[in-house]
């Protein structure tokens, strides 16, 4: 039988002909006794049923406060509230609510854990902003998974609320997510749900920062550890899920920069730590190296990362130096910090001699491209005279055919053997006349060489 004894009263109060006093903390108890005792209209007219329906309707739905109040109430009879659709209503009340002004989703944090999740689960599949539905979830999480609330409380809160988050994520931001990661490792929840947050965080891995990575500890105080499987595992999620994302090819190239940038900033975030192992910092520095190994970008980061765990840790053996820096690739270094390596007393003699050598081979792959550059800038002004030579001689040479052309059709027309009108058909309507014509023109008498010089001679006399 649904209902409590407060319920159980009003009840009393009713039968005995007196008005219930019906309020948002016992209306939905009340409703589901009521409905139980069969307290209907055909039963008996203005009967205890309709008078806590109608109250619900008019008063408690319109109201986000009264709404809320009276939903905390009903977690005793939910199951019987949702079977008659009233929890539904309550649910469907507080959303629209929540969505047309966020700054009320504060005052969810007082709801009961399972209320709670079907109010975040409705925001959801409703298509709430996210980050509204965010905001709820991260100040719930907030108030009931603290040192005040008991380590079982906080271990169901964090259950719950992995349970209610869609797979393909972007609800919770992924500062959020690995916040709940890090209460999740210390309150050792089930391997499921740890799994289904590692999952979440790691698909969005190119959204986190280097200080989101750092919370990820074991242990406490100096006896604390980063938990490099669990980086190891996310990484291991995002470049598994990188084929599966939308977008273009340079978008999501720009993920795996975003990591490699990511894991090299959270190197040299931990690397500071004095009391941090070298064991520990030698598998982070792996996968630092192997992030960056997969993107065309100076891995400085990784050598930025080593010089600041060498400078903290100065005890180590010239062993422990050596596996520290053996994840170094100075040819995967930019010049400035090959240089920098060239000179650095805290690096282990190897390693100073590898940088040097690769100084070297980097000044003489400069020099190299430097004389090719050379050689193709005189290769390529010696064609270009060239060209310009062979241009000259064709316009000279096309100079020349149009003078003697020009020469020839004005000597043709002084003869007769075209008109100007229509000197530009020549070549089409006076080919054979001009050739004849030229015979004529050498057989003159005016032209032939003895006749021009003996009139010559008596223009002289």
């Amino acid at each position: 039988m649904p209902g409590d004894g407060r319920a159980f009263e009003q009840v009393a109060r009713f039968c005995h002909g007196r008005d219930p006093a019906v309020t948002s903390r016992n209306a939905v108890p009340l409703f589901c006794l009521a409905r139980y005792l069969g307290m209907t209209e055909e039963h008996s007219p203005g009967n205890l049923l309709a008078r806590v329906s109608g109250f619900i309707r008019d008063e408690i739905l319109p109201s986000w406060s009264e709404t809320v109040e009276a939903f905390t109430s009903s977690e005793a009879v939910i199951e019987a509230a949702a079977e008659v659709g009233l929890a539904d209503a309550c649910v469907a009340s507080i959303v629209s609510k929540a969505a047309s002004d966020p700054r009320r989703v504060e005052d969810l944090t007082a709801l009961p854990l399972r209320l709670y999740e079907r109010v975040v689960v409705a925001m959801i599949r409703d298509r709430v902003l996210s980050r509204h539905v965010a905001s709820s979830i991260s100040q719930y999480v907030k108030k009931w998974v603290s040192p005040f609330v008991s380590r079982v409380r906080g271990k169901e809160v964090i259950e719950a609320v992995e349970r209610m988050l869609p797979e393909e994520g972007g609800v919770v931001p992924c500062a959020a997510l690995l916040e709940m990661l890090r209460l999740a490792v210390v309150l050792d929840v089930r391997s499921a749900c740890r799994d289904g947050l590692e999952r979440r965080v790691g698909r969005r891995l190119d959204l986190a920062t280097a200080k989101d990575l750092v919370i990820l500890l074991r242990g406490d105080a100096k006896e604390a550890e980063y938990d490099v499987d669990c980086v190891k595992r996310m990484l291991k999620i995002f470049y598994g899920s990188f084929a599966d994302k939308s977008g273009s090819q340079e978008r999501r190239l720009s993920g795996l920069v975003r990591v490699a940038a990511l894991m090299e900033e959270f190197l040299a975030e931990v690397a500071g730590d004095e009391d941090l192992k070298p064991e520990t910092f030698t598998q982070l520095a792996e996968l630092a190296a192997a992030a960056s190994s997969g993107t065309n970008r100076c891995s400085d980061g990784v050598y930025r990362a080593i010089n600041i765990f060498l400078t903290k840790h100065g005890t180590l053996t010239e062993v422990e130096q050596d596996k520290v820096c053996r994840v170094l690739d100075c040819r995967m270094m930019s010049p400035e910090a090959v240089e920098h390596a060239a000179t650095n007393a805290r690096l282990p003699l190897r390693v100073v001699v590898h940088a040097v050598l690769a100084d070297q081979m980097r000044l003489r792959s400069v020099i190299a491209r430097a004389e090719e550059e050379r050689e193709r800038t005189a290769g390529s002004k010696t064609e270009t005279k060239v060209t310009e030579m062979g241009r000259g001689s064709k316009r000279k040479e096309k100079s020349s055919r149009d003078g003697d052309g020009g020469i020839w059709k004005e000597m043709k027309r002084k003869f007769g053997c075209i008109s100007s009108r229509n000197s530009s058909s020549l070549d089409h309507e006076h080919d054979c006349d001009c050739q004849q014509n030229k015979r004529t023109l050498y057989s003159l008498p005016v032209l032939r060489e003895g006749r021009a010089s003996a009139l010559r001679r008596k223009l002289e006399k």
